[in-house]
């Protein structure tokens, strides 16, 4: 019980930090908050199928990776 409290704090902390750099990206600072939740919750539930495959990666961007940048690009057809 105590492991499932402490894995849902940092879920959520997760999010806010996520939210938070969101906010601060020069490219992502003119979207709306509710544009940045649906990125959040995207970003989360993907995280959540993947978390199994992702294991090593996420080993690795512990300690490789110091930070990512999302790039929009808005091609017309």
């Amino acid at each position: 019980m105590y492991e499932e409290a402490s894995i849902l704090r940092e879920e959520r902390r997760n999010r806010k930090n996520l939210r938070e750099a969101l906010k601060e990206d020069e490219h992502l600072k003119n979207l709306d908050n509710n544009r940045i939740e649906q990125i959040v919750k995207l970003l989360d539930t993907l995280y959540a199928k993947d978390t199994k495959k992702l294991a090593r990666a996420i080993k690795t961007s512990k300690h490789k990776i110091s930070s990512v940048t999302l790039k929009i690009n808005n091609k017309k057809k």
